[in-house]
């Protein structure tokens, strides 16, 4: 089972889910099909790309 929806680049191995109300976005990582655990990589705002920017610095070190 796959929660939101699949990103792609740099953070093909990422998924996604937007509150559209608060403008927010949750940039995450499952593990394999299962949804127990989820490795949630950032939060924030959809604006200038700024969460997936934040997302993909925090997984460069990872």
């Amino acid at each position: 089972m796959q929660a939101g929806q699949p990103l792609h680049g740099k953070l093909i191995n990422c998924r996604k889910l937007k509150n559209k109300k608060l403008g927010l976005r949750i940039v995450f990582r499952q593990d394999k099909n299962y949804i127990r655990i989820i490795n949630i990589v950032t939060i924030g705002e959809r604006r200038r790309n700024k969460v997936y920017k934040e997302a993909e610095k925090r997984l460069e070190k990872d």
